[in-house]
Order: C-alpha cells, then structure tokens, then sequence
C-alpha cells in the first residue's frame, strides 16, 4: 500500500474529534460491513414496525437523515444492548496516549464510560454516525427498500398496516346450550 493510499484510508475512516461530556476526545468511525449489522441490529430490533412504514422515495438528504437519526433514536429503547455495543465499536480515542500501557487503561476506560454514557453523548454519537452515513445510507436504503417489498410480496415479513387492507372482524360460532 503506498502512502498515498494511507492517507485516503485513514481520511476515509475517521472524523473531526468530537468531546464527550466527561471530556474524553473521540473520533467516530465511518461504517463498515460490522458497525452496518450494528446499525441494523439496532433498527431491526427496535425499529422493524416504524421501518416496514418508510418510504423514502424523494426524500433530500437532510430529510433522510433527520428520518435515519430519529428511526434510531427511537428504537434505541428496544435495543439497549445492540445500541451499547454499537456506540462502543463506533468510536475511537482521539488521541492516542505516548504508551502501549496507557493507551490500553485509556481505551478499557473509554469502554467502560461508553457502557452507561451520558444520554447527551449518546446522541451526539448516533447523530454523527447518521450525518456521516446519510448519502451512502440513502443509496443502499433504496436497494434494501427493493428487496424489502420483495419480501413482504413473497410473503416473507408482513405487509405495512395501512396495505394490509380492513378485514371483518370474526365471527364468533353460535354456542351450543349446556349438557349437564
């Protein structure tokens, strides 16, 4: 690898440092292929009845990442665990400490703090992963949307609720008289 090519690798997967409220300096990481499942663990556990109602089709990219941050941030309480573990992966020591052992006791508390953060640095994570991530997730939301509707007409999730259509509601069998 020249060094030109880590120059852009290294560009291309980090960010301006952002300070957590404990004053802790990180960089949030861009997306790969694991913090996407992260991503998607997070929606799809949380989010799957809000996400089966999104339609995206003309949306600009502000309006896609004001959608992408709040389908997030509301499904953060049904994916607790999901949305710990991805903020954890998602963010790196701004700076790395002059040695190997310090660096090691500064990342395990890093982790340790990420475990039950600040609810404000909470956000602050998720809304810079999804302002970071708007574009590309747009263009791979509009291949997923396709495979999505795919799979409700194939039967394999259910349909949205508003083109599921009213049904009539049961009717419940006559009862026959008692025997005794």
């Amino acid at each position: 690898m020249t060094a030109e090519a880590s120059e852009i690798d290294t560009f291309l997967q980090t960010t301006e440092p952002v300070e957590l409220t404990d004053g802790t300096k990180v960089r949030v990481h861009r997306l790969k292929t694991r913090e996407f499942f992260g991503l998607l663990r997070i929606l799809t556990n949380g989010g799957a009845p809000m996400l089966a109602q999104v339609d995206t089709s003309g949306m600009s990219e502000e309006q896609m990442v004001q959608l992408l941050l709040s389908l997030t941030l509301f499904s953060l309480p049904n994916a607790q665990d999901e949305a710990i573990a991805f903020v954890q992966q998602m963010v790196e020591l701004a700076e790395e400490p002059a040695n190997k052992q310090d660096g090691i006791a500064a990342r395990a508390r890093l982790v340790a703090y990420l475990d039950n953060p600040e609810l404000d640095d909470l956000i602050t994570i998720v809304e810079k992963v999804v302002e970071q991530e708007a574009e590309d997730v747009r263009a791979l939301g509009k291949r997923l949307r396709s495979m999505w509707d795919l799979a409700q007409k194939t039967g394999q999730v259910p349909q949205p609720i508003a083109k599921q259509g009213k049904s009539a509601p049961a009717k419940r069998a006559p009862s026959r008289p008692r025997s005794t």
